[in-house]
């Protein structure tokens, strides 16, 4: 969940939260302000024989997967940021519209206390990939109108509590960080004689465990 990596967690707690289920689906920003979808996190190190961290994900699928090394640090920097009002990002038609909004002066009240990587609910999570956007603005208005369609779909069922509109709005002012270069970069490095990450990559693919796909069976 998203709000394990919330602000004001420490480094430590937010790297357990991401790479205690190898199952998770994260998102990053790149260096064009695009969201990138990575999966599968692993963490070789943080122990007390190995105390040095080593975070490791995978990015695409198939034949094309490829393990990655990721800057930890960069991935869970907290970001407190001040971002426009939901309201104001939901009266914009397009992507193109909420792209033109002016990001308010930073030394206002925040309104994202979170991290620089965001974990989808399952559901955006196939929004997205389904979707083949990287574009965070465009990704907003899906994510908005999906989690509406969601909640209506599941609004008669015991229990329902109607959060998928509450998760859309926290990843849309985080996508909306993405897009103003307010979230920076996280970067990570393909290492392709990494015997380690090229075992743990092997043994995710023959486990068939990996996430969903988007319709050209890769990851964003």
């Amino acid at each position: 969940r998203s709000s394990d990596l919330s602000a004001g967690k420490s480094q430590k707690e937010k790297l357990r939260s991401l790479t205690e289920d190898v199952d998770t689906v994260f998102l990053v920003a790149d260096d064009e302000k695009n969201i990138v979808i990575l999966h599968s996190p692993k963490n070789f190190g943080g122990m007390r024989t190995r105390p040095t961290n080593k975070v490791a994900a995978m990015i695409r699928l198939g034949s094309t997967a490829n393990g990655v090394l990721i800057n930890e640090k960069a991935a869970l920097e907290e970001c407190r940021l001040v971002m426009p009002t939901i309201d104001a990002i939901g009266q914009c038609a397009t992507g193109i519209d909420i792209a033109a909004l002016a990001c308010p002066a930073q030394s206002g009240q925040v309104t994202f206390p979170g991290s620089a990587t965001f974990i989808p609910a399952p559901w955006l999570r196939e929004s997205i990939l389904n979707s083949e956007i990287s574009d965070p603005f465009e990704l907003i208005k899906i994510a908005m109108t999906e989690a509406r369609e969601f909640d209506e779909a599941h609004k008669d069922e015991t229990n329902f509590d109607g959060k998928a509109i509450n998760h859309a709005k926290d990843f849309s002012l985080w996508a909306f960080g993405v897009g103003k270069g307010l979230i920076k970069e996280t970067r990570f490095k393909v290492k392709p004689d990494d015997e380690e990450l090229k075992g743990y990559c092997g043994s995710r693919q023959r486990d068939r465990v990996l996430p969903l796909t988007g319709s050209d069976g890769n990851i964003l």
